[in-house]
């Protein structure tokens, strides 16, 4: 049994992430980003925004960017929604080969467990960045 909610032909436009198995796509009226098989979007396993959601997930961008750019070394954390499912963000410092990394987890929570997470480190987060705006740009055209 296949377990694609979201198929990639469905989808105006699609990118993958500098992740495994990690994709964006823009699909008419929403944007998804989260994990992949071959034919689209895993069920369970993706951040699904509508228009008027999207807000809120820019809005926590701005967060992410400030805590990935402050020198500060306490982790942070942040709710993008809550409806059915709470998403998540948590924003790590990490510390490994004498080096100082900080890292952001986004996820998904639901009757208080986590079922879906995965992160980024900064360079993967500005590609990120970069694809949701192409993908927001693409909700527009084809609804």
């Amino acid at each position: 049994m296949e377990d694609t909610d979201l198929s990639f032909s469905d989808s105006c436009e699609h990118f993958a992430l500098d992740l495994p198995f990690c994709f964006i796509g823009s699909f008419p009226g929403f944007i998804v980003f989260g994990e992949t098989n071959t034919a689209g979007f895993k069920r369970g396993k993706y951040l699904k925004f509508g228009v008027f959601q999207l807000y809120k997930l820019y809005l926590n961008i701005v967060k992410i960017l400030s805590f990935f750019t402050n020198a500060n070394e306490e982790n942070e954390k942040g709710l993008i929604l809550s409806e059915n499912e709470n998403y998540f963000w948590i924003g790590k410092v990490v510390h490994g080969n004498n080096k100082r990394m900080k890292i952001v987890q986004f996820g998904i929570e639901k009757d208080d467990n986590i079922i879906f997470e995965f992160g980024f480190f900064l360079k993967q987060f500005q590609q990120f960045f970069f694809w949701i705006a192409k993908c927001y740009s693409f909700i527009y055209v084809f609804e």
